[in-house]
Parts: structure tokens; sequence; C-alpha cells
């Protein structure tokens, strides 16, 4: 699918910078230019499979989290709700996926947690409810009384399909949410396990292609349009303890991010390669934007639509978030 060329801005990395010059590394550390001996090289990235993950994919397969001195295994996990306890035990260095689950791990006293880099911004057709063509779910009207798939119990898939309830009247309890793997996604629908699905890209398009599936609601709308999905979140712990691979890292998503976002077939090449999706289904599928620098305007975005939609009691300062 075509797409116009978005010249991304430079790389923003403000989060990072303060106090950069005092860390205090190894001598014998590799360097990333501008930022100073990095304190750790091997690092373990948790990274839900979806195309929130498509600039981490990018800077490992071209070679650019090597060039800044960095050696990086990327585990699969279900979801980012799975990963926050393995942030914090320090099994896991970096976490690729939602923000809206450390949003709300932090606000109950979790943490605290720093978002290192942004992931993606939703545009259209990333995100969507989808149900079976045979089904009687022509809009996400007659969803009430439904089975809905999200992968995980909380976050990007209850925020989004109550914000897109709301727009048809329909209360959040007037649907039962049941957890399923974006990638078994298809299977369960094909099952009638659910009645619709919550799905990211390449999912969405996926199970249009191979079960007809039809859309009965775009996400990228009303308050949540373009709204950050996706990013990259370590403990506050572990950015003090390495600010300088912390700045690398995040220096490499920023360049990584650029490609995904100049050319789309680089980031069509990624997925397919990684997420073993057919080229048919990356040719078609929508994208949205890969951010350069953490905007905290879209962060607090995703906190007050969480507010909004009882995820959080109270307001949350999205600020937080982003404090060396």
């Amino acid at each position: 699918m075509a797409r116009a060329s978005r010249i991304a801005a430079p790389a923003v990395l403000g989060i990072l910078s303060l106090g950069l010059a005092s860390a205090c590394g190894s001598s014998n550390s590799p360097t990333t230019p501008g930022i100073g001996a990095l304190e750790k090289t091997n690092l373990v990235v948790g990274a839900v499979p979806a195309e929130t993950s498509t600039a981490l994919y990018i800077a490992q397969e071209r070679g650019i989290f090597a060039a800044h001195g960095l050696h990086v295994k990327i585990q699969t996990i279900i979801s980012t709700d799975d990963v926050v306890a393995d942030l914090l035990h320090g099994s896991v260095d970096v976490a690729s996926g939602q923000v809206t689950s450390f949003i709300a791990a932090q606000a109950q006293g979790l943490g605290p947690f720093r978002v290192l880099a942004s992931g993606l911004e939703m545009g259209p057709r990333v995100d969507e409810m989808v149900a079976l063509k045979s089904s009687d779910i022509g809009s996400a009207g007659r969803l009430k009384g439904k089975t809905i798939a999200e992968n995980a119990q909380s976050g990007n898939g209850e925020l989004l399909t109550d914000a897109l309830l709301t727009e048809f009247d329909v209360k959040l309890t007037k649907v039962t949410l049941k957890v399923v793997p974006f990638a078994s996604m298809a299977a369960a629908l094909a099952a009638h396990r659910v009645d619709a699905a919550y799905c990211s890209e390449p999912y969405c398009t996926e199970m249009q292609q191979q079960l007809g599936a039809t859309v009965v609601g775009d996400l990228d709308q009303g308050q949540a349009q373009g709204l950050l999905i996706g990013g990259y979140t370590a403990t506050a712990s572990w950015l003090k303890r390495y600010p300088h691979t912390a700045a690398a890292f995040a220096a490499s998503i920023a360049e990584a991010s650029e490609v995904a976002d100049t050319s789309l077939a680089a980031a069509q090449h990624a997925l397919i390669a990684n997420l073993h999706i057919n080229p048919t289904v990356a040719d078609v599928m929508a994208t949205g934007t890969f951010p350069t620098s953490v905007d905290p305007v879209k962060l607090q975005q995703v906190a007050d639509l969480m507010l909004q939609f009882g995820e959080l009691r109270s307001r949350f300062n999205a600020t937080a978030l982003t404090r060396s």
C-alpha cells in the first residue's frame, strides 16, 4: 500500500540528556558518539509482536543497535501487562509495547517507569474492531452482549474498546472481554469462541484476508485519534543506573523510527521477517506514525483518556514518565 513519505523530525532525547555528563562508565565500554561510555551493552527487550515494535526490528536487523554499541536480545511477550514484573525484577531491561500498562502500574504505586522512546502513533485502520461477516455484528452498536477478544486484561484493548462503544452508546459492562493473544485471535474468531476482536496491525488485515472478517469500527477516532499506542519503557532506577546505555538505546530507536516512517518497504520487510506474516498482508496493512522523540503531550493524551474511561482513579501527570 502506498503512503506519502513523512520526513521525521530530529530526535529530541531530552529525558535522557540531563545528568549524563556526570555519569560514570567503564573506560573500556563501547561508546555512542555524543553519549559516552556505555554502562551495559547486552540488553533484553520484551516486545509485543505487532506493528508497535517495527523500529525495534529495524534497529536489530540493520545493525543500528550494534553501531551504537548494543547487543539486543528480543524476547516475545503476549502483552505489556506480562512484562511489568520482569522490568521490576530486572530480567528484562526495556519493554516495547503499550504505555497504558505502565501508566496504570505507576498510578498504583509500582515503578516508577520512564518512557525512553516512542513506538507508534495510531492512524486510520491501525487498530480496529473486527467480526465475521456471517455474524449479526454490522457495527460497533451491535456489540452489546457480545464477547470481544483483547490481548490483555487492561490497557489499549479495553481503553479503545470503551472509547468505540461510547460512540455508539454501549457501556463496557454490557460486553464480555476475553484475553486472547493477537496471534491467536483469528483462530478464536473462526471457532466462535469470541464474537469480535480488538486487533492491531498486522493482525487486523490478516483476519480480513484469512477469514473474510469485516471491520465494525476503526479505533482511530474521537479523543483516541492519533493516540500513542506503543513505546519503549524502562524503570526509573534502570535509567539512573545505565544513563548512557539508555541514551544509546533511545538514539537507536529514533534512527530506526525515521527509517520506518519514511520507507514503507523497510517497515514491511521488518514485519514479514519478524512476525512471519504473509507478504500479501504486509503489502496492504495500515501503518501509523513512528515518532523519533517522546512527546509529553501525546503521553498525557493517553493518561487523560484512561481517566475518562475509568482505568485511572485520578488524573495522572504524564511528565512523571519523562523525568531523568
